[in-house]
Parts: structure tokens; C-alpha cells; sequence
């Protein structure tokens, strides 16, 4: 438990709240000592998916992309002064797609910077790309960059298309699929934890 508090960066108490609050739930199992034998990662980025929304009035500001939607993600390899993360649609079509991505969905904590960057035009309808301030520095941990854009990691993507909207559930299942599938491909066993 420690161990894990200290990965998480959260007191030992709360921890093990958490743990005991997961238990019940079935989605951890623990020995008799309170070390965690078994973890439903699967189950437990569907409860958080399902629980919590992407695209957040209060953080979520929308956009038309004024050359279209591929062009304004292929403009993203060009953007080097800003933080940023590729999410949902695109993201999942990366991974495992199901179709075509049509929205595109960035995390941003600066969006007005990188509304100007991409040339984006302001729009409450018809809106192609949404920039999400993001809640906290979490959806940029794990990141990696393909081709000049950064993207955030699958487990993220799973619970964003979760969250998400029209077909966005359902790439978020094509893509925990695919993690299930691929453990070894994405799993972080740097930390001595799996």
C-alpha cells in the first residue's frame, strides 16, 4: 500500500480507503495482509469512463476547423511552443479504429493559444474540434509523439471515448479491447508494479 500511495502521490489513509472502497466493488482483490493480488483494470476504466464526461461545458471550448478537420490535426506536428495531447476520436482510430475519426479532440491548458496556432474559428454549432482544459496534469502522463503529434495513452483514450459522444463509446471499446489484447505492448512495468 505504500508502495502504491507513494506512485499515486496520496497519503497512505486515503489509499487505503480506496483500496477497501475498490475491494467492495470487486474490482481489486486482496490477500489476507492487504496486498493486492488482482486488479479488473478492464472494469475499472469502464466504471471511470462511464462516470465521467470528456467534453465538460466548463472546460471544453469548440471550434470549426477552417481547412478541415485532417488538415488542422496534421497542423498539430508544427505546434512546438504548447502543451498538448491528441484524444478520443483520432486517438482511438491510432490504436484500433472502428472508422473514419470525424471530431477531433485535443487536451489543452492553454486552448485560446492553440485555437490561434491552429487557426480555428469559434463556432457553438457545427463545432469539428473541441479543446479540452484538462483537470488535471494526469491526461499528459504517458504521452507519447508519432510523427511530430502527441497523443495521450491508451488507457486515457478509453476512458475519454468512453465519456465522449455519438460513436465515441464504442471506439473507447474497440481500444480497451485491443489493451486487453496487447497488455505487454502498453503496460508500464517500469515502477516494479504491473
Amino acid at each position: 500500500m505504500t508502495q502504491l500511495a507513494e506512485l499515486a502521490e496520496v497519503s497512505a489513509g486515503y489509499t487505503s480507503r480506496t483500496l477497501q472502497a475498490l475491494e467492495r466493488e470487486a474490482l481489486v482483490r486482496r490477500d489476507k495482509r492487504g496486498t493486492v493480488e488482482e486488479v479488473d483494470w478492464p472494469a475499472m476504466l469502464r466504471r471511470r469512463g462511464n462516470v465521467v464526461a470528456l467534453f465538460d461545458k466548463g472546460r471544453t471550448t469548440t471550434y470549426i476547423a477552417r481547412g478541415g478537420v485532417q488538415r488542422t490535426f496534421e497542423a498539430l506536428s508544427d505546434v512546438e511552443d504548447q502543451e498538448y495531447a491528441v484524444t478520443g476520436s483520432f486517438a482511438a482510430a491510432r490504436i484500433k479504429a472502428v472508422t473514419a475519426p470525424v471530431g477531433l479532440a485535443v487536451y489543452s491548458p492553454k486552448p485560446a493559444a492553440l485555437m490561434v496556432a491552429l487557426n480555428l474559428l469559434p463556432a457553438e454549432q457545427g463545432a469539428d474540434v473541441q479543446l479540452v482544459r484538462p483537470a488535471d496534469d494526469g491526461v499528459f502522463a504517458r504521452f507519447s509523439v508519432e510523427d511530430g503529434v502527441r497523443w495521450v495513452g491508451p488507457s486515457q483514450v478509453v476512458l475519454d471515448c468512453l465519456g465522449g459522444t455519438g460513436r465515441m463509446p464504442q471506439e473507447g471499446e474497440a481500444v480497451l479491447e485491443w489493451m486487453i489484447e496487447n497488455e505487454g505492448a502498453w503496460r508500464d512495468t517500469s515502477s516494479g508494479s504491473s
